[in-house]
């Protein structure tokens, strides 16, 4: 299984994930991790990928800030 690590943000309107190769920004975590798929899919073609996301706690919402940043930190898997 392939790991990709990613920093997750959110800038008011949009998710934003980002790590040195790729940056995807969308308006929901649902539209996000199709992008991610997508990403992975245009890339790899194929395999299974282990995705890490690490909220950026710099860039915490005020509007979140009633929880911790490390609730927002996600892990997904895809098989392609």
């Amino acid at each position: 299984m392939t790991r990709l690590d990613f920093d997750l943000n959110f800038d008011e309107t949009h998710w934003i994930c980002s790590n040195s190769d790729v940056s995807i920004r969308a308006g929901s975590l649902e539209e996000l991790d199709a992008q991610i798929k997508q990403y992975l899919t245009d890339k790899y073609q194929k395999g299974n990928f282990s995705v890490k996301m690490f909220f950026d706690f710099d860039r915490f919402p005020t509007w979140m800030r009633q929880y911790m940043a490390h609730y927002f930190n996600r892990e997904l898997t895809y098989q392609l």
